[in-house]
């Protein structure tokens, strides 16, 4: 049983930091949201549009990194839920759970493919999407 305690204090620990990564996420995600609306109302900004599409699709690559790391956690979870032999029913919910953390990470994939392509098209990033031509 001791063994299981300290799997779940490391998952508790992994989670803090993933959540603290996540606020610096969206703290990113709030400042080129600003930095875009200075863009539209000609005001000087903080980053050039260029830098911010950087930015944003580097911070997308780092949202990516925290939600492999939900991945991780909830397979680690799944293997606590092992090592006690819960009934069927609580194992079976945290397959589920794991299913599940799987989702976002194939949504921000795509969303990291898409970005990456617009930064090299030089397409502006917004927080609407993204600005360009229509193919």
């Amino acid at each position: 049983m001791m063994n299981t305690n300290v799997h779940e204090r490391e998952n508790l620990n992994i989670i803090t930091g993933l959540n603290i990564l996540l606020i610096g996420t969206v703290l990113v995600s709030l400042f080129a949201n600003y930095n875009e609306s200075l863009i539209l109302d000609n005001k000087e900004s903080f980053w050039t549009k260029e830098e911010m599409n950087m930015i944003v699709l580097l911070n997308k690559i780092v949202l990516l990194g925290i939600l492999i790391g939900y991945v991780y956690v909830n397979y680690s979870g799944l293997e606590v839920l092992r090592e006690k032999k819960v009934n069927q029913q609580t194992y079976f919910d945290g397959v589920l759970e794991l299913i599940a953390s799987f989702l976002p990470v194939v949504a921000a994939l795509i969303l990291i493919y898409v970005l990456s392509h617009n930064v090299q098209n030089d397409n502006t990033i917004t927080a609407e999407g993204t600005e360009g031509e229509v193919a």
